[in-house]
């Protein structure tokens, strides 16, 4: 199995690869991240991790022999309040860079594990509180729509304890 993890230096998506190292050791792992939050001491041993943003992901195939049947997601824009002041940098990361990461899962059959905060199952009540949230409801509309055009393969997890849920979905993998 070989798995892509964007924003595999932040919290997340480090502890995620580590749980992945000590259950399923013969998977490949790439990860990449911008470092603007995710940070070097966290790259786990043994894996590949290159520095890109997640709009630039497309370069991937072009530069290394890797088709992946998992993407996890992580790689986007991740804080709420802040998100008025950063808000240009937040619609490039959120929707630019999670609408190239799902053009790449597209090309490579692969399917997408996107994590959204719980808070945005509340009937869409959340979704316009600031840039952040507005665009990760996008997005879900946008993955949600890339199944029912272009099949798509995705699971979405909404969950407060995101590492939690993701580490119980990946020991259920075969």
């Amino acid at each position: 199995m070989k798995v892509l993890v964007t924003g595999a230096a932040g919290s997340i998506g480090s502890k995620l690869i580590h749980h992945i190292q000590e259950t399923h050791p013969g998977w490949e792992i790439l990860g990449i991240d911008n470092y603007s939050t995710g940070k070097k001491e966290n790259k786990a041993d043994g894996m590949v991790l290159l520095e890109m943003n997640t709009w630039d992901v497309n370069r991937i195939i072009t530069t290394r022999d890797f088709n992946p049947d998992i993407v996890f997601h992580f790689g986007e824009y991740s804080k709420d309040n802040d998100s008025f002041d950063d808000r240009d940098y937040v619609m490039k990361s959120n929707l630019l860079g999670t609408s190239e990461v799902v053009r790449y899962c597209l090309k490579n059959n692969a399917k997408l594990i996107y994590s959204v905060n719980s808070k945005f199952r509340n009937n869409s009540e959340d979704e316009n509180l600031n840039p952040y949230s507005w665009t990760k409801a996008k997005m879900v509309e946008m993955i949600k729509n890339y199944h029912s055009w272009f099949e798509l393969q995705y699971e979405i997890f909404y969950s407060v304890n995101r590492e939690k849920s993701l580490k119980d979905w990946v020991s259920n993998i075969k």
